[in-house]
């Protein structure tokens, strides 16, 4: 049905709407309840409506699984009949998610709420404590390491000396010893009977170490500062072995620290 529009020069025709066209098109420009920015708990997933059925649960503690049907079909404004079966649906999931993660507990109608878990600020401070203690095991096993080094140098060197015999008194150096280092026209006034110096200038004091490096006598070629390098090749495939290990533990020990920091 057509009728004529209301102005005095116009001569246009305009569809006149019934009751039904309106309803239809009111009805095709309102959104959804269940898909709307209100309802996001169902458009997201099982795992986010989980968490709205889980702050449900932790803000009454106790109760039971009609309630919270209920309670989330009116503030999801489930008013169809499929919406609410729908609801309902993924209510008793949720529920049997967070059974399963002993987040709640339930003895036949009666849901009680038991807390989330702690596992990851527990695990975050037991490796910790873990990761202090093999430092110092470490630190000690380090120690050891270079004395024994040390040790088989001494007996590298003696066995030398048995072998090639005892070099020239000319050719040893005692250790212990320090360098004073002055000006020639210095004046130096020493006591022989104690260890007393007296300059009237400016002096230097080298300690034997350095002047070992200086003369070639002491340089990298020593083990103590490369303990790994001295291991015989069997033991170099285990020690990436504990490098790897060691590098794993470290990156989850930072993801659980980030974990925890968020």
């Amino acid at each position: 049905m057509f009728v004529q529009s209301s102005g005095l020069h116009s001569s246009t025709l305009t569809p006149a709407s019934s009751p039904s066209d309106h309803r239809k098109v009111t009805a095709r420009s309102t959104p959804h309840p269940l898909r709307g920015s209100s309802n996001q708990c169902l458009t997201k997933g099982l795992r986010h409506f989980s968490l709205c059925v889980c702050k449900k649960v932790e803000e009454k503690g106790v109760t039971t699984y009609n309630e919270v049907a209920d309670e989330l079909v009116a503030d999801l404004g489930g008013e169809l009949l499929g919406d609410q079966k729908n609801i309902r649906r993924r209510v008793y999931d949720a529920l049997n998610v967070l059974m399963a993660m002993n987040i709640i507990y339930k003895n036949r109608k009666e849901i009680t709420w038991v807390g989330l878990p702690n596992t990851l600020l527990h695990d975050y401070e037991s490796l910790l404590l873990e990761r202090s203690s093999i430092e110092e095991r470490i630190l000690q096993k380090r120690k050891h390491v270079q004395d024994l080094i040390s040790r088989n140098l001494i007996l590298r060197n003696k066995s030398a000396e048995d072998t090639s015999g005892s070099p020239c008194s000319s050719d040893i150096l005692h250790l212990p010893f320090i360098l004073i280092n002055a000006p020639k026209d210095t004046r130096i006034n020493c006591e022989m009977t104690h260890y007393y110096f007296d300059f009237d200038a400016p002096f230097s004091i080298h300690e034997d170490l350095e002047l070992l490096k200086l003369m070639g006598l002491c340089g990298d070629q020593t083990p103590i500062l490369d303990p790994v390098s001295s291991l015989p090749s069997p033991l170099l495939g285990l020690w990436d072995d504990v490098t790897l290990a060691s590098t794993a533990k470290s990156s989850r020990l930072q993801f659980l620290s980030a974990s925890e920091k968020s």
